[in-house]
């Protein structure tokens, strides 16, 4: 791969690897780091796609019918098995790398890339295992109220998509697990601090913000097919078989938003309060001598006449003010 700088990749690790100024500001790089960080987060979810996709060529024959004839059958789960390898070994290598760089680093900047790195992966499966839950709650949803997924003839095989789901859930679910777990780690050791870092704050935020435009596309499904029906109009299908998949994914987001929400929470109680600027303190009006306390008050200016020593000051203010032009004079504070 050649780089931008025309260098090889290896060329780029070798350079980052050197003990003079030229590795040390690749090493400090932002955009190095972010490199790293999308090549695993991707790296990580199409590991997750893949396996899920095997795991769903190899049983769902297994366990009933499914699309396609039995002579392709073999094909379904060896391509995203190879793929799934295949990412696999990206992600691992990347992340062996991004972690022998922590090792080196600064202590700050190695914290930042932890954070980064664990927070990343766990969106990414966070993403995978929330889509598997909320489908396979969704077809529990569909059981309980009576539905027609399990039966429609227009509809996949539900053992053929119950074989995706499944596993996607499990792998999305635990690798959130082990990423969030030392997230909630670093929170226990360091409350102040991870409550004060702008990486996990992001993170949050963009993790409410991807689940709030989840629940309100689910919620505009629901409310159009509820409309729908109060008002007589022709859909197509079972209302419980078409409402089944955005209940279950409401469920899901709601549980997140609550979660998370819940979490942002108790960081902001941790977090400084700014003191707020002291009240500046109101002047008592001051009426100097020749003015009148309901007199509106015109633009003014203090000033302090000084003269040598002997010289009349009394009357230097009157020819000062003799040459005042109209409308404009001079006054004496009051005692």
């Amino acid at each position: 791969v050649v780089t931008g700088y025309g260098r090889t990749e290896g060329d780029a690790t070798r350079v980052a690897g050197a003990g003079d100024w030229r590795g040390v500001e690749e090493r400090v790089s932002r955009t190095r780091l972010a490199g790293f960080i999308a090549t695993i987060v991707v790296a990580a979810g199409f590991t997750i796609s893949g396996i899920a996709g095997a795991v769903q060529g190899a049983v769902a024959p297994l366990i009933g019918e499914v699309p396609y004839d039995a002579d392709v059958a073999a094909r379904t789960w060896v391509g995203p098995l190879a793929s799934a390898i295949a990412w696999a070994i990206v992600w691992w290598a990347w992340l062996r790398s991004l972690r022998r760089e922590q090792a080196a680093a600064e202590p700050l900047r190695a914290l930042h890339q932890v954070r980064l790195e664990s927070h990343g992966m766990a969106a990414v499966a966070l993403a995978f295992g929330g889509a598997g839950l909320g489908w396979i709650l969704g077809m529990l949803i569909d059981i309980v109220l009576g539905g027609v997924r399990m039966t429609a003839p227009d509809r996949l095989p539900w053992p053929f998509e119950l074989a995706q789901f499944v596993p996607m859930a499990a792998l999305g679910l635990g690798i959130w697990a082990w990423q969030w777990s030392r997230v909630l780690g670093r929170r226990r050791r360091d409350p102040d601090g991870e409550a004060n870092s702008t990486i996990r704050r992001a993170s949050l935020y963009l993790t409410l913000a991807v689940m709030l435009v989840v629940a309100l596309g689910s919620a505009a499904l629901i409310l159009y097919r509820l409309v729908g029906t109060v008002i007589g109009a022709s859909l197509e299908g079972n209302a419980v078989s078409a409402l089944s998949t955005p209940l279950g994914a409401l469920v899901m987001v709601a549980i997140g938003l609550a979660y998370h929400g819940l979490l942002l929470r108790a960081d902001m109680a941790l977090r400084p309060v700014e003191a707020a600027p002291p009240p500046t303190p109101a002047l008592s009006p001051v009426v100097l001598a020749g003015a009148s306390v309901g007199e509106p008050a015109g633009p003014r200016r203090a000033l302090e006449l000084v003269g040598p020593e002997g010289a009349d000051l009394d009357a230097a203010l009157t020819a000062a003010r003799a040459a005042l032009p109209e409308g404009v004079r001079l006054e004496e504070p009051g005692p």
